[in-house]
């Protein structure tokens, strides 16, 4: 950068590259500043070609587009093809000033990425980008089922038939045995209470009073409707896991990773929940990660580990240090220095899949009996919930970049060690207090009343 009469001149870091403009219906290039050197695509695959074979002759070895919704995708994989580097920016960094049109907006992005002042997202190589799509389609059948329960439970309660309020689980085994006999025309109270499993913690006496309610054919037409929607979206989840599981196969058969899984020994016990992948994820992920055993961490489930391996997975070695990957994860503070003086130091506000996975995973320490539940306990009486939640999932999203980067395994003697600082601590604290109020030890030991 050097200083001339007219203002601030950038060396040029990047002399073969181009900015591109990316839209639903066409695509704005530019390889230079001038009005010529600003061309217009379409979007169509023949199009396409037609760009980059522009490119190409016109001797482009670098190209910056900002990721517009899902517009940049065939783009991106398109360049990658005629081997030219692809830098997809967040479009913050890429706001131009003056009269915006497509056409300013390529040459200005042509000429942030000349002088070098772009940065480009992150973005997972193929196998983690396809086992991201698999992976959040899935999330969408989990989601469309909670819908479909959720309106069977209002026509169950439209019609006065209080089952949910005795099950905790209406499509559990007690709670579709009910339903099937119910869609199939029973019903007598008793008869349906009796088709509850054993293990049902309410009688059979208050089953048969939850059932008893007042039949409307619009009701079970419509209960009828969302439980054919229900066993339908279940169907397709059992086939998304099958080629989950195979895409996941295929890449460790790839990798010649099999041998690492006959030393896989899992230590831990964490419970089966009802949207746990039909296959097992935890081997599958040990021998992508080479042998680190990431269920070992507490808070880390089967529904925790699957996300992680969808949208980062072994991709996080790209990241150069813990701090660069919780500040990805919008999980560490935003300082805002101005004048010395600290504005603000809340985390940013971004809409991460995985930041609300290390969020899930930490909600479930609230009642742990480890020291990262002790800590998010702490935390929470002294600095709030919200505060807790993203201060322990920064915590556990370090151990994790920890133990994939290094290939260690999680060792709990560490907390160990830190739970007994605390217990100093605390110690330390009561004899402060004692001190000051006068306190003796007799003082706390409880006397017998004469």
């Amino acid at each position: 950068m050097a200083k001339t009469k007219k203002g601030v001149d950038f060396e040029v870091v990047n002399p073969h590259c181009a900015g591109i403009d990316v839209g639903g219906k066409f695509h704005v290039v530019a390889i230079g500043q001038s009005e010529e050197e600003t061309v217009q695509f379409d979007c169509f695959t023949e199009d396409l070609h037609s760009m980059c074979q522009y490119l190409v002759k016109h001797g482009i070895k670098s190209a910056a587009m900002e990721s517009t919704g899902i517009y940049w995708k065939p783009l991106y994989l398109m360049l990658l093809s005629y081997d030219i580097e692809v830098l997809v920016c967040n479009p913050g960094y890429l706001k131009s000033f003056g009269k915006k049109t497509d056409r300013i907006d390529s040459r200005w992005i042509q000429k942030l990425h000349a002088v070098g002042l772009l940065k480009g997202s992150f973005h997972p190589d193929n196998f983690t980008d396809e086992l991201r799509e698999l992976v959040r389609h899935r999330q969408i059948l989990i989601a469309s089922n909670v819908s479909h329960v959720q309106r069977m439970q209002k026509q169950l309660v439209l019609m006065n038939i209080r089952l949910p309020e005795v099950i905790n689980d209406l499509m559990g085994k007690s709670g579709q045995s009910i339903i099937n006999a119910i869609l199939s025309g029973e019903r007598d109270a008793l008869k349906l209470a009796s088709l509850a499993d054993r293990r049902c913690k309410a009688n059979l006496e208050t089953l048969a009073k939850a059932l008893t309610g007042t039949w409307s054919d619009q009701h079970l037409f419509l209960l009828s409707e969302h439980y054919q929607f229900y066993q339908f979206t279940c169907q397709k989840l059992r086939v998304c896991d099958q080629h989950i599981e195979k895409l996941l196969a295929q890449e460790v058969k790839k990798k010649s990773t099999t041998q690492t899984l006959a030393n896989y020994e899992p230590k831990h016990d964490k419970q089966s929940a009802k949207n746990n992948p039909t296959f097992a994820i935890d081997k599958y992920a040990y021998q992508l990660l080479e042998g680190v055993d990431l269920m070992q961490i507490p808070g880390i489930s089967y529904n925790i580990l699957l996300p992680f391996l969808a949208e980062m997975g072994a991709c996080i070695v790209r990241f150069p240090t813990a701090k660069h990957w919780t500040s990805w994860l919008a999980l560490a503070p935003n300082n805002k220095v101005s004048g010395g003086k600290v504005i603000s130091r809340k985390t940013r506000s971004k809409k991460l899949r995985l930041k609300n996975t290390f969020l899930n995973a930490a909600s479930g320490l609230h009642n742990a009996n480890c020291p990262l539940g002790d800590d998010f306990r702490r935390l929470r009486a002294r600095k709030g919930h919200s505060k807790a939640l993203t201060a322990i999932a920064r915590k556990l999203a370090v151990i994790v970049y920890n133990l994939v980067t290094k290939k260690e395994a999680y060792d709990p003697s560490l907390n160990e060690q830190k739970e007994a600082q605390q217990k100093q601590h605390s110690i330390k604290r009561i004899r402060l207090q004692m001190a000051k109020h006068e306190i003796t030890v007799d003082d706390l030991v409880l006397k017998k009343a004469n």
